[in-house]
């Protein structure tokens, strides 16, 4: 994967779908908006995948009101060491 100097991660663009997508990219510490190129990725891999699964929240979600900041959404959401106010 190639990485992007815009955003501190591996860019998602050569990622391919799989029936089960885990979404784990960023917790509950997210706080700001997520880039659209981001988003674009997320909903392509989302679109391809029988079952989407996120880690603690969706990617895109603020975990401490429930704040969309670019959620493509989960079809399960697991929350570790306590149930999340979002």
């Amino acid at each position: 994967m190639r990485r992007s100097s815009s955003y501190a991660g591996a860019r998602l663009d050569d990622a391919r779908s799989a029936p089960v997508l885990v979404d784990a990219l960023f917790g509950t510490g997210v706080t700001r908006l997520l880039e659209a190129d981001l988003v674009a990725a997320l909903r392509r891999l989302r679109s391809g995948a029988r079952l989407t699964i996120a880690a603690d929240v969706p990617s895109g979600v603020r975990a401490d009101d429930g704040t969309d900041l670019g959620c493509v959404g989960a079809d399960v959401t697991l929350a570790f060491a306590a149930a999340k106010p979002a």
